[in-house]
């Protein structure tokens, strides 16, 4: 077992790739980006994960909490920006065993 950590770019959508099984342990800022950390068999094959971002006061799809799991906030810019961070089920891989389904409208790029 290993920890590797996936930095984020801000932006509404992302995919990062993880083993399966992977443990999500945190979400930090670190050098202005959101970073995830998880604890990872690096033998297992990958999975690919969507990471959905949003800011606070920005429009949520209306299925977000059925669709997704949230991970954390966390602030940018000396606390400037917030965002909050969730796993968005992708093409039918259930990360934690979450229902597949889709968002009602994707979720934007943040500018």
């Amino acid at each position: 077992m290993e920890i590797w950590k996936y930095q984020l770019a801000i932006e509404g959508e992302q995919t990062i790739e993880v083993p399966e099984g992977a443990r999500f342990l945190s979400l930090i800022e670190q050098n202005e980006r959101p970073t995830l950390y998880f604890l990872v068999d690096p033998q297992r094959r990958k999975a690919t994960l969507t990471v959905g971002m949003l800011g606070t006061g920005q429009p949520a799809p209306d299925n977000l909490v059925d669709c997704a799991q949230y991970l954390g906030t966390v602030s940018t810019v000396a606390g400037r920006f917030v965002w909050h961070v969730f796993v968005l089920m992708d093409d039918g891989y259930a990360f934690l065993h979450w229902p597949v389904c889709h968002l009602t409208h994707a979720m934007t790029r943040v500018k």
